[in-house]
């Protein structure tokens, strides 16, 4: 027997949201790892350098260590700040410190504060964007969340029209059907299948309407016997 339209069309609904929901948990996914990982990669370096320089400087301002130590030491967290830049600014402020760091560290008190200055630069923007880097996760996170939800929803829903569908179509029909073959074995001859107007059109009709021409020559031999 053939699968009526409605349910046909209620099967190929109720797969398409299983794989439309299943891609964008996969999007939602492929997207939230690369944007929470670069969080660290891009910035957390950026910011570990500034951090350092800005020990270097504070020693060597306190004679803590030498000069030459100083700047060597400066110099390597700098050149690890220098592999890092992600954002505009960056590669400006770079610049200054590193024009300045060598006076800086020598005594200049002008290049010392100007240094000092944009390394404070140099972390800020990178927490700054560290920080709306979490935002932006977490508003997609929220996005995505609500996103499936209404998906899942909207499939759960479509379940159970499938399950009326098929409850219509199938379940009551066979039941009908079950009744009516059961009376008429305890005797009730005039018992035949009730071909609902819900029925109508549908795939069970004919078989219930072959059932009850099966029970009417049933009927007939039993009258003329």
């Amino acid at each position: 027997m053939k699968l009526s339209g409605s349910i046909k069309f209620s099967i190929y609904l109720s797969l398409g949201m299983h794989i439309l929901v299943s891609y964008c948990l996969i999007w939602f996914f492929a997207r939230m790892v690369p944007l929470i990982s670069s969080i660290p990669e891009n910035n957390e370096q950026s910011i570990d350098s500034a951090m350092c320089m800005m020990y270097v400087l504070a020693e060597n301002e306190a004679g803590v260590i030498d000069v030459d130590t100083s700047r060597l030491r400066f110099e390597r967290h700098l050149h690890a700040a220098e592999k890092f830049i992600t954002e505009e600014r960056e590669e400006d402020l770079l610049d200054v410190i590193s024009k300045n760091y060598a006076a800086a560290l020598g005594g200049d008190r002008t290049s010392f504060e100007l240094v000092s200055r944009t390394v404070m630069d140099l972390k800020e923007i990178n927490l700054i964007k560290a920080h709306n880097s979490i935002v932006s996760a977490r508003h997609m996170g929220d996005a995505g969340a609500w996103g499936v939800f209404f998906l899942a929803s909207l499939n759960f829903i479509i379940s159970l029209m499938f399950l009326r569908t098929l409850q219509r179509e199938w379940f009551l029909p066979i039941e009908e059907m079950a009744k009516a073959i059961d009376e008429y074995k305890k005797g009730n001859l005039m018992r035949r299948c009730n071909v609902f107007m819900h029925f109508k059109g549908k795939g069970m009709e004919k078989l219930m309407k072959d059932i009850n021409e099966l029970l009417d020559s049933g009927s007939d031999i039993n009258r003329r016997g």
